[in-house]
């Protein structure tokens, strides 16, 4: 649940398989129901429901074992509260679809120098291929974003544990917003079970956007179970909890 009543939701499955490379699917959804809808002279004309939905379709494989290039299309779908009907008032609904693509690529080097060991390195270009939709009254054209990252593991001595560190950051060319942000983020893995986290999240943004992330993970028998907060220091938006659940089969 979102502010101001608008409802999200997620879901995605990946399946790699042996030769053929990894294939997925993803939903994303966000909307808000029970909309008032009134005239000039304030005549409620009934309720109306406003949403979008993102759906998604990817696909990966790896060179060499040290390269992996990867896309995924997507169909999205509007749904916008129309304008009341001269003749019945009716005002209904405006339904719109575009698609788009998302583009990237993985580096593993496998170096075996001091300190250059299990390192990954990753870029991604999302929407490469921007998608453009009518809405109400202007169309409205997704930004492309560009992200570089590098995450390093740093295997421990003791209880079998491992330090991950990951950094990124990333840059949207949409004019009026905050073009470049940072992140950054460690894990802490024991016995590849438990999971001790943090991060923090830089936008760069006057307003807010900047603030610290924690979380903790527990897997067991191919399942994950993970939890995370996010202080995002938006004046009008609250803290953030997610949970979220991963079950590996095969």
């Amino acid at each position: 649940n979102l502010i101001g009543g608008a409802n999200y939701n997620y879901m995605a499955l990946a399946y790699p398989s042996l030769f053929l490379g990894t294939f997925s699917i993803g939903y994303m959804g966000i909307g808000i129901s029970e909309i008032p809808s009134t005239v000039e002279d304030a005549s409620f004309l009934g309720y109306e429901d406003s949403g979008r939905s993102l759906f998604m379709f990817g696909y990966g494989y790896r060179f060499f074992d040290r390269i992996s290039l990867g896309t995924t299309f997507k169909l999205e779908r509007a749904k916008f509260v129309g304008y009341p009907d001269e003749e019945t008032g009716d005002t209904g609904n405006i339904y719109e679809s575009a698609y788009g693509a998302d583009l990237g690529v993985l580096i593993t080097p496998n170096l075996n120098y001091p300190y250059m060991s299990n390192i990954s390195i990753g870029f991604s270009l999302q929407n490469a291929l921007q998608r453009s939709i009518q809405t109400e009254d202007d169309p409205e054209k997704s930004s492309r974003n560009l992200r570089a990252g590098i995450a390093k593991k740093i295997p421990l001595n003791s209880y079998q544990s491992n330090l991950l560190i990951a950094f990124d950051i990333s840059r949207n060319d949409k004019i009026g917003s905050v073009p470049t942000h940072y992140h950054l983020g460690f894990e802490y893995s024991y016995l590849g079970m438990f999971m001790a986290r943090a991060g923090y999240d830089r936008r760069g943004s006057d307003i807010g956007g900047n603030g610290p992330t924690y979380g903790i993970g527990i897997k067991q028998f191919g399942v994950s179970l993970d939890y995370s907060f996010w202080a995002g220091g938006y004046p009008d938006l609250p803290n953030s909890h997610r949970v979220s659940v991963v079950y590996e089969m095969g």
